[in-house]
């Protein structure tokens, strides 16, 4: 069996608004879910509009009662009925004395014409009136309650589908922002792939390319290898290296000279001037000589020149550093 965890004058308090914000919380949620309290609340508040309305009440609890009873238009109509009530009370109270002053005793059947009979009929009907007006009030203010808790209701119904289609549309731009990853993540992979393989063969074309042919593969007729030296291109110079390939030549070696630097490496990439297109790019080089001296030389298979202009673009790194662009060499291809 629970242990009651209320009494008359807590529940007095809690109808005059004299509780504790936390307290009035927990009464109210105990008026929705537990039947035994309602049934004394009921009890206590029937007393205290009954006090009332006999002028019982007094300071602190008068001015509570003012105060934050009678804002309800629900409480006021309550205490209008006991008010009304009480009056009727008076009223058959008062009028067998005023029938005992004023009429002579009859006989038993004479009571039914005496005036107190009278007034009891009229007080009765009027109580009647006044209880059919209150119970109309309450019938149209729970059916007002009613409607206001279906339109919540629909509204709190609209706004939870409001909220599904959101989070549906956010869940759906998030499985296409995971595709568009995926598929993004397997072109890079692709686009790696690809070049790593054109560097493997970057590097075997020049292994090849700078390895020595034997004696029987070289024809006495014609070069097979074009050598040429360059240095770096001079800004206001109208002249520029003419490279004249012969047919027979199978690679071009081109001995770049090095400006005085610090760069432990290097690696060249050749362009077409016009276009900006990259024709040719070497692998890791390193340089000969002394760093203020020295020369980097790099093997192009011929077969990807033409006569027209290049330029030879060098660029150098520090140890396992990102590469620095160096040095342009521009030069014109004579075949």
């Amino acid at each position: 069996m629970k242990q009651q965890a209320y009494d008359i004058r807590s529940l007095r308090a809690y109808l005059l608004g004299s509780l504790s914000d936390a307290e009035t919380e927990r009464y109210d949620e105990m008026s929705f879910s537990d039947n035994d309290f309602n049934d004394i609340l009921n009890s206590v508040e029937h007393d205290l509009t009954d006090a009332y309305a006999n002028g019982e009440l007094s300071g602190e609890e008068l001015e509570r009662f003012r105060a934050h009873y009678l804002a309800s238009p629900r409480r006021r109509d309550k205490v209008d009925f006991a008010k009304e009530f009480r009056s009727f009370v008076a009223r058959q109270n008062a009028a067998p004395a005023v029938a005992d002053v004023r009429e002579p005793k009859r006989g038993f059947f004479s009571i039914f014409s005496a005036p107190a009979l009278k007034w009891g009929v009229v007080a009765a009907t009027i109580a009647l009136a006044v209880l059919s007006g209150w119970f109309w009030i309450q019938n149209s203010r729970l059916q007002h309650q009613l409607s206001e808790v279906a339109q919540n209701s629909g509204s709190e119904d609209a706004r939870q589908q409001e909220l599904e289609r959101q989070i549906a549309a956010l869940k759906t731009a998030g499985d296409q922002a995971n595709a568009q990853f995926t598929a993004t993540t397997a072109e890079r992979d692709r686009l790696q792939q690809e070049l790593d393989d054109a560097r493997s063969q970057v590097r075997a074309s020049e292994a090849k390319t700078n390895t020595a042919p034997s004696p029987s593969s070289i024809k006495r007729s014609a070069p097979a290898i074009a050598s040429f030296v360059l240095t770096p291109a001079l800004r206001g110079s109208g002249q520029l290296p003419r490279l004249t390939i012969p047919k027979s030549a199978a690679n071009i070696v081109m001995r770049l000279k090095l400006e005085p630097n610090d760069f432990s490496s290097y690696s060249a990439v050749l362009k077409d001037p016009d276009s900006g297109k990259t024709i040719w790019r070497s692998g890791r080089l390193r340089s000969s000589g002394a760093a203020d001296a020295g020369s980097v030389s790099v093997s192009v298979p011929a077969s990807l020149l033409t006569s027209k202009i290049y330029t030879m673009s060098l660029s150098g790194a520090v140890g396992s550093g990102p590469p620095d662009s160096f040095s342009d060499y521009t030069f014109q291809v004579v075949r």
